[in-house]
């Protein structure tokens, strides 16, 4: 892909003078430089998800258990609460599900 950018001339000045010591174009230069940066990039990220992983392990928050088994219990614990909603709202009925009463008998 074709590309422009704007670089100070005594950076273009310093990229000729490189590109002349090792016999390649400026534009060479510029694709070198590019792929040396996305390397140090990638590199830099896979330090910080390296840092990060497993942070966790060895931690008392999941009672030692692994991630998969603490997820099986927390969604447990959700059913149970669901079901003791459910249950709850079972034995209420509604207004009008209940016998009416005249209002002079109250």
């Amino acid at each position: 892909m074709r590309t422009i950018v704007d670089l100070p001339d005594d950076h273009v000045k310093a990229l000729d003078l490189i590109g002349k010591k090792q016999d390649v174009s400026r534009t060479e230069l510029v694709r070198r430089a590019v792929a040396h940066y996305l390397e140090l990039e990638q590199k830099d990220n896979r330090s910080k998800l390296d840092q990060y992983f497993g942070i966790l392990k060895g931690s008392d928050l999941f009672d030692g258990m692994d991630g998969l088994s603490w997820q099986r219990k927390m969604r447990a614990e959700w059913a149970e609460r669901d079901a003791d909603i459910d249950r709850r709202l079972a034995g209420n009925k509604s207004l009008h599900d209940q016998k009416q009463q005249d209002f002079e008998g109250q």
